[in-house]
């Protein structure tokens, strides 16, 4: 199991932050000349996959962006809402768990569209 983005994911990231967080995948491939596409392409998809970063569009018009970092829930309290807590309670823990998680993920990506 992997332990976060590794050095070449790290990089991409980097170059992504230092632009504002968004850009055309031909001005990130630019970038990293010595990197084989295959492996440009892999590192993206694998960031996509563990949610540090968003595609959109094809061909030349393709963009990559930096996501949002998620939102930190109270375990104990995730809404500060005391009737949707205490029904939250009533779930089995992973279950309440997924339930905080889809949530934090929807609120996380309104600011994409």
């Amino acid at each position: 199991m992997s332990r976060g983005p590794g050095a070449l994911q790290r990089d991409l990231l980097e170059v992504l932050h230092s632009v504002g967080g968004r850009m055309r995948w031909q001005e990130l491939a630019a970038r990293f000349p010595e990197v084989d596409r295959s492996n440009l392409r892999r590192s993206v998809r694998s960031l996509q996959r563990m949610g540090y970063v968003g595609e959109d569009g094809i061909g030349p018009f393709r963009r990559i962006w930096t996501t949002p970092p998620p939102i930190r829930l109270d375990a104990r309290r995730p809404f500060g809402n005391d009737e949707l807590d205490k029904l939250l309670r009533l779930l089995p823990r992973q279950q309440r768990r997924s339930v905080v998680a889809e949530i934090a993920k929807k609120e996380s990506t309104k600011g994409h569209r």
